[in-house]
């Protein structure tokens, strides 16, 4: 497993991809220091305070969570 910041750059290139895949509805405001944590041969974790989502090849899936877990 690799952790790591992704720049400026990539945080705006990630904003774009998922204006494009994901509903308009959906309203991700500004990210900053998005942590990336690579999966062994899965996919990627993009990570930021209020903000999870699983990166498949160039799809990024929103993290679904629920609050129950919160509890546990």
């Amino acid at each position: 497993m690799k952790s790591y910041t992704i720049s400026k750059s990539e945080v705006r290139e990630v904003l774009d991809n998922i204006s494009k895949q994901w509903p308009k509805s959906i309203q991700i405001g500004k990210l900053k220091g998005i942590r990336v944590v690579e999966v062994e041969n899965i996919g990627k974790l993009l990570l930021s305070e209020g903000f999870m989502a699983v990166k498949l090849d160039r799809i990024i899936i929103p993290f679904l969570q629920s609050e129950l877990l919160r509890f546990f």
